[in-house]
This record gives structure tokens, C-alpha cells and sequence, in this order.
């Protein structure tokens, strides 16, 4: 890809991350993201990415792939038998966002909405495969609790996700009373009970 090229898609990517973080993904028109990373060309969002669903690919691959390189290392240093060492793979990378001064508070709004959102659920599952290290620790987290049935199990991997990124988002806009190392510590020891 040409250097021009690579500058105008980052470009498209940090507006279009700062406006579906502040206005949320369904506030925000393609239209509006040319508008706002200066694009001169009124589709240029459409042909770098070709919908908004391409665009938020888009978005989640610019983090993820720095967050599967932090899991893989975890990975590497566990006991994996230990469910609290597999549950801290899962965790750390999400709680490092929010010191990520390159779009991570923006990274942890825009999955807190594509959890709940019908229109962006095939996205968010696609998006799971495309995570071979989220992977990983979940099927190993998923043979440390061999006496939990499937269904279960995906409930509880859904109260995980949820207190995940409510809780991180919830410290953003009211962690100045809580000291972060108490209020992560105290996250994770809440993260583990829900496979205790």
C-alpha cells in the first residue's frame, strides 16, 4: 500500500474513532467522517473501507492486533491451569487501553456499543474469529471448568465481557474517587467470580 495511501486510511480511522466513540457508532454518517478527517473527496471513507462495518474493521484491527501480541506473550508466561492466570489474559490488555493515548478510551466506547447492538452482532462474531489468542485463552479457560455445561459457560462469557467493559467504562468517567491499582484489582477479583 502507497504511503499516501496508509496516511489518508489512519486518518479516516482516528476521526472516524473519536466521532463513533463521542456520537456512538449509529449517530455518525459516513458523510460525516469524510467531513471531519478533511477528506476532499466526499467518498473517500467509502472507498478506503467500503461501509461502516469495513470502517469499524477497520478501527478494531488497528488495536487488536497490539493487544493479541500482549496475549500471546501472557500466554506464554502462565500456568495454565491456573483459571485466574487464563481469566488475566483475557483482562490486562483490556485494563492497559486505558492508558493508550492513540485511540484506546475510543477503542473500549466503540466495543462497549457493539455489544449490545443487533445491527453489528454478525461483526462482533466475526471479529472473535479474527482473535486466535482471545481464542486460545478462552478454549483453556474452558477445559480449566470442565464440570460447567456449554450453555453456562456462555452465559458467564457474557457477564465477563459485560463487566469488562462497563467497569472500565464506568472508571472513566468516575474512577477519580478510586485509586486505578484498587479499582483493577478489585475488577479482576470480580471477573474471576464470575467462573468461580
Amino acid at each position: 500500500m502507497r504511503k499516501d495511501t496508509e496516511r489518508t486510511r489512519l486518518k479516516i480511522i482516528k476521526k472516524a474513532e473519536k466521532l463513533f466513540a463521542s456520537k456512538g457508532i449509529d449517530g455518525v454518517t459516513m458523510a460525516e467522517v469524510n467531513r471531519a478527517s478533511g477528506q476532499k473527496n466526499s467518498s473517500a471513507a467509502a472507498y478506503h473501507f467500503g461501509t461502516k462495518e469495513g470502517l469499524l474493521d477497520a478501527i478494531l484491527d488497528r488495536h487488536s492486533t497490539r493487544m493479541e501480541q500482549r496475549r500471546q506473550v501472557l500466554l506464554a508466561n502462565i500456568d495454565d491451569t491456573d483459571v485466574d492466570q487464563v481469566i488475566d489474559v483475557l483482562v490486562r490488555p483490556l485494563v492497559e487501553k486505558l492508558d493508550d493515548r492513540d485511540g484506546g478510551l475510543e477503542f473500549l466506547r466503540i466495543n462497549s456499543q457493539l455489544m449490545t447492538s443487533a445491527q453489528y452482532r454478525k461483526l462482533r462474531e466475526r471479529r472473535i474469529r479474527k482473535l486466535p489468542q482471545v481464542q486460545k485463552a478462552q478454549t483453556l479457560l474452558a477445559s480449566l471448568l470442565p464440570d460447567m455445561g456449554k450453555q453456562e459457560r456462555e452465559a458467564r462469557m457474557m457477564c465477563f465481557e459485560s463487566l469488562l467493559f462497563q467497569s472500565l467504562l464506568t472508571y472513566l468517567f468516575r474512577g477519580e474517587r478510586v485509586q486505578r491499582d484498587i479499582f483493577v484489582d478489585t475488577m479482576i477479583r470480580c471477573a474471576r467470580q464470575i467462573f468461580k
